[in-house]
This record gives C-alpha cells, sequence and structure tokens, in this order.
C-alpha cells in the first residue's frame, strides 16, 4: 500500500449541505456513464482503497433513481483529503480544443498526429529496465529489456518517419502542442468532416510544465501564467518557440475515436466520454476511475465552485491525492475558462458504504469535530 492518507470524515449534516448546494441529475448522469465502457473493461483499484466493482454495482443502481441527493447520501460516505503531498487541495481546468486538420500532408498541413507505434512498450513490475520507476512506456529493446523511447525532440525531427503511424497533419505547431497537453482533440478536417483523436500513449518521459520555464526564465510573471499567455509568448518568439517546447520531452500517440454527433464528450482514460464540469482528471494510481468527488475550488473564473465530479480521465501533471484538473468542454470558450484554472479548495472523496470498512482501515480518519 502507498502512503497512509488523513481524512476528515463528513458529518451527515455536511455532507447532505453539500449535495444540496449542487443540481444533481446530469451528475447522476456522469456517474452511470462507467456502465458504457467498452465490454471487459474494469479499472484498477488505487490505493486509496475503492474498488471497481463497487463503483459498477452503485452505478447499476443510480441510473433508476428519480431521487439524487437521497440517493448519494444514502449510499456514500464523504472523506476530506486533510494530509497527502498536497495539503490542500490543487485545481486545475482542462478542455477539448478545435484544430484544423487534413488526412493528408499537404502545403498548409504539415505537423503530423501519430499513432502509437509498434516498439512503444507498456512498463510492467516484472519488465527487465534501468528506467526510473516512475516511468511507464519506454522501448522494447531486441534483448527483451524495455529502454527510453525517443523523446519529443528526436520524433519531431523524424525519427519516426516513413511508419505510417500519421493519423492527421495539423496546419500549427502551437496548437499541436497544446494537443498533447490536454490528450484529446476535435478536429475540423479538410474535406468538411469532423474526426476526434484522443490518448494512445506517451514516450514515457516526464511531463514538463513549459510555463514554469518562462516563469524562471523571466518571460512571463507567475501571476500572469495560463495557456493564453504561453501561446501568446511562443507566436510572439518564433525563434525560440521550438526549443521551449521541446524542453517538454514527453511525447503523446493518439488514436482516432469515432466522432459522436450527439454532442458528447471526447473519450477519456477512462473510456467513457467525459462530461463537462462532472468529470475530472486525478492520479490514477491513488484513484480508481468512477470515483465520486465534492470538488470546492476556491476560485473558478472569479467565483467560488461547489460540484460533485467524477474521476474519469488522468494525466501526467496529475500527481497526488487532492490534485484535480476539471473538464471544461470543448472549444474556444471551454478553453479560455480552463486556462484561468489555478485554485486552492477541498477535495472530498464519496465512499461507497459497502466497502467503508476496508477504505477506513488503510487511511488515518479524523472525526467531524476533530
Amino acid at each position: 500500500m502507498g502512503e497512509q492518507l488523513t481524512l476528515r470524515r463528513l458529518s451527515e449534516h455536511t455532507f447532505r449541505a453539500h449535495l444540496q448546494a449542487d443540481s444533481l441529475a446530469d451528475a447522476v448522469r456522469a456517474f452511470a456513464s462507467i456502465l458504457k465502457r467498452p465490454p471487459n473493461t474494469s479499472y484498477s483499484e488505487g490505493e486509496f482503497g475503492i474498488p471497481d466493482g463497487s463503483l459498477v454495482d452503485l452505478a447499476s443502481q443510480s441510473s433508476d433513481t428519480t431521487t439524487p441527493h437521497k440517493f448519494f447520501s444514502e449510499n456514500f460516505s464523504a472523506f476530506e483529503i486533510v494530509g497527502s503531498s498536497h495539503q490542500v487541495a490543487h485545481f486545475t481546468g482542462f478542455f477539448e480544443p478545435e484544430l484544423e486538420g487534413s488526412r493528408y500532408r499537404t502545403d498548409a498541413f504539415k505537423i503530423p498526429i501519430l499513432a502509437r507505434p509498434h516498439d512503444l512498450a507498456k512498463i510492467n513490475s516484472h519488465d527487465q529496465t534501468h528506467l526510473p520507476s516512475g516511468w511507464r512506456f519506454g522501448l522494447q529493446m531486441d534483448t527483451g529489456e524495455i529502454g527510453e523511447y525517443h523523446d519529443r525532440r528526436a520524433i519531431e525531427n523524424g525519427v519516426l518517419a516513413n511508419r505510417g503511424l500519421e493519423l492527421f497533419w495539423l496546419r500549427d505547431a502551437i496548437e499541436a502542442f497544446f494537443l498533447h497537453i490536454q490528450g484529446a482533440g476535435l478536429i475540423h478536417l479538410s474535406d468538411g468532416t469532423k474526426a476526434r483523436v484522443t490518448y494512445a500513449a506517451k514516450s514515457g518521459h516526464p511531463f514538463t510544465g513549459i510555463g514554469k520555464i518562462l516563469i524562471e526564465n523571466g518571460e512571463i510573471a507567475g501571476e500572469d501564467i495560463s495557456m493564453n499567455s504561453i501561446k501568446a509568448w511562443l507566436r510572439a518568439h518564433p525563434n525560440q518557440a521550438k526549443e521551449v517546447m521541446r524542453q517538454n520531452r514527453s511525447y503523446i500517440f493518439f488514436r482516432e475515436t469515432e466522432f459522436d454527433k450527439d454532442h458528447s464528450g471526447p473519450i477519456a482514460a477512462a473510456k467513457v466520454p467525459l462530461a463537462p464540469l462532472r468529470s475530472i482528471a486525478v492520479d490514477r494510481l491513488i484513484h480508481t476511475f468512477g470515483t465520486p468527488f465534492f470538488v470546492e475550488a476556491d476560485s473558478v473564473n472569479g467565483k467560488r465552485m461547489q460540484r460533485l465530479m467524477f474521476a474519469h480521465d488522468t494525466g501526467s501533471a496529475i500527481v497526488g491525492a487532492a490534485r484535480a484538473d476539471l473538464y471544461f468542454g470543448t472549444g474556444e470558450k471551454a478553453g479560455n475558462a480552463a486556462s484561468a484554472v489555478n485554485t486552492a479548495g477541498k477535495m472530498t472523496v464519496l465512499v461507497p458504504n459497502e466497502c467503508l470498512d476496508r477504505v477506513v482501515s488503510r487511511h488515518h480518519i479524523l472525526e467531524p469535530d476533530a
């Protein structure tokens, strides 16, 4: 088991008040979405201790409920995360960008989006490798060992060219870079159709946020850092932009997913569509996909936010028990809202009552009056 967490149990009164602060009709739908995952799919149990089966059982019951507040209050117990490597919760935002692209390389569309290469191996605990323990992917070598895979610089310089990996070609290198950060995108193709891509794998290298680099180099003030300010700097410094982006050695590979005309969100790591302001990305080593969380964010676009949200995705920069990325939806408006979020708050886990004893035995529990 990983690090023991300190959790504060919410009183029944406080828990119900939290739920009453949110209209939950679409929350039930978001929770039940895990029932739509592909057949024979299951979620690995995170260190927190909530098993996949408990969540699926409750999701099956939730689809018939007409009283969502009663459903969540009767079937779950709530625990605020108050002790972890992040002493207070930290929230950022993400979204699905819209990009211009083509299925064929042209003079206008030259930036490739690549599928997962066959020699990129997922690292398991029994594999022979000298890579750091945090690496999840590497190069499958002829010796049977797994070594370091090509990084962003090598891939952009063509090390994977002529292997038939190109799914799409994009117009803009900066937008392509941020597609890698978001992990999914809606592409408006030159023939008038639309396509979706989502995360398939990564090169294995740790994620490096270029915003931090720009702050450290004195290019952007810390209080002004955002996706839009980073994009503006990159466009204003074309001779430096490529090298700055290459400081993030992590490279994302994609797969095409069906474009759903009913406008549901992109398919993410939990293999279900993301729901705007109901889906979050969490540390999947700690939390099980499908877990409900009550998010209290101090400032989301100038307002305090209190919402019930669900673990449907993960990300390289999402590390820690009280760390989450809030999904805002598709397009420029969602992107502007997401990019402005970088706030503290509280993160409360809803634990299914059927596995309550199991979770409590793993962690240090503070009672409501502590």
